[in-house]
């Protein structure tokens, strides 16, 4: 499982059933039970035969693991051969060189000729148990993506919407600037500012909501912190751009007024 030795030694094949009971422990454990000692050497138990607990010595500490979901906390882990603690159901997970979904066949094979009563089920690679583990998380993260994406484009449209009529309001306003001598870009520079600070005061008001609710969001988020400043300046930027985008046309309309019409314009 490629799960990083921090100390001591792995498993091996002579640690059977004849041999010395042994454990490995995870980091998180050991920083629990022996925050100020060497827990290699110490003791631990995790079942009892005839009564009386089976004490193993700890032989290694690994780097702790999530377990159920990338999504929950690193909990404390003991490890033990499995030649000294056999179980009834096991899960076997098996490094391949090669492609591991073409191995299905070859393992059941391989099993039914050790035990030809011994069920084998569920053979998929790893990264389909991985998938599957973050599935409903996933289908979470494109609904929003998808809300979010729609929200988007309706805040494209209502920039365009907007500053369409302001410029239709101010036709013979920018009429008469240009018939004073007014060039292009100064036209386009007043109707792109307008729309730039309409929408810097729209990103200052979204950022400040945000960060109110960014709690309530932290359930959805794997890896990535309720107040990431990466994330606010991403979309802060992202948003200003699509507003950039939907003020050029508009004020390119408003750079092409003709005077003339602009002053009979009722």
């Amino acid at each position: 499982m490629k799960i990083r030795l921090l100390q001591g030694r792995n498993f091996t094949w002579a640690d059977d059933e004849n041999a010395p009971a042994i454990a490995i422990v995870s980091e998180g454990l050991a920083q629990t039970y022996w925050p100020d000692e060497n827990a290699i050497g110490k003791r631990v138990s995790i079942e009892s035969r005839e009564g009386q607990p089976v004490w193993r010595e700890v032989v290694g500490i690994v780097a702790d693991v999530k377990q159920d979901s990338l999504t929950q906390p690193m909990h404390p882990h003991i490890f033990v051969p499995f030649m000294q603690f056999p179980r009834p159901e096991v899960v076997l997970a098996i490094r391949t060189k090669g492609s591991p979904g073409a191995l299905g066949g070859s393992l059941q094979d391989t099993v039914r000729e050790i035990d030809k009563d011994q069920p084998v089920s569920a053979i998929r690679p790893l990264e389909h148990w991985i998938f599957d583990s973050i599935s409903n998380r996933r289908f979470q993260m494109l609904l929003l993506a998808a809300f979010a994406g729609v929200a988007l484009a309706l805040a494209a449209v209502g920039i365009y919407g907007v500053n369409a009529y302001v410029v239709s309001q101010r036709t013979r306003e920018i009429g008469i600037r240009v018939a004073l001598g007014a060039q292009s870009f100064t036209i386009l520079g007043l109707v792109i500012r307008h729309g730039i600070g309409l929408t810097m005061a729209g990103v200052l008001i979204g950022l400040g909501g945000a960060l109110a609710l960014a709690r309530l969001m932290s359930t959805f988020l794997f890896q990535v912190a309720p107040f990431d400043p990466v994330t606010f300046t991403t979309v802060a930027i992202l948003l200003t751009a699509v507003s950039f985008a939907a003020c050029c046309v508009p004020a390119r309309r408003a750079a092409k007024i003709d005077p003339m019409e602009a002053l009979r314009y009722e």
